[in-house]
């Protein structure tokens, strides 16, 4: 079964590195307005680094669209990266480092993935 959103789990996360991965369905609206499935993998290599992570992500999979001339279906292979680090207090210097408050203790991937 397929998720609809990816989290962290920061409680749980040990000093060094580790993996986490899942399936997620999203649903994306196209310029046309109609809603495109998208069926993917994401696997994410976590770098613990004191009060930083560091999250390599993958994502992969397909998604299903229709053209909007002549209404055939296809699908689309979906297959790009993206990278952020977490970080424990403080502001977030820049766009790929996002501040967390202490007491979070999960973070939501989906956005990112969404994005890439």
């Amino acid at each position: 079964m397929a998720l609809t959103q990816i989290l962290v789990d920061l409680n749980r996360l040990e000093p060094g590195r580790s993996s986490q991965s899942g399936d997620l369905d999203l649903v994306v609206r196209d310029a046309a307005g109609r809603d495109e499935p998208h069926h993917l993998k994401v696997r994410c290599a976590l770098d613990v680094q004191g009060r930083r992570v560091h999250v390599d992500g993958h994502v992969g999979g397909e998604a299903r669209s229709q053209c909007h001339r002549c209404l055939t279906e296809f699908a689309r292979a979906i297959d790009t990266r993206f990278e952020l680090i977490l970080q424990r207090g403080g502001e977030s210097p820049g766009d790929d480092v996002v501040a967390l408050p202490e007491s979070v203790l999960e973070f939501d991937l989906t956005p990112h993935v969404r994005e890439a």
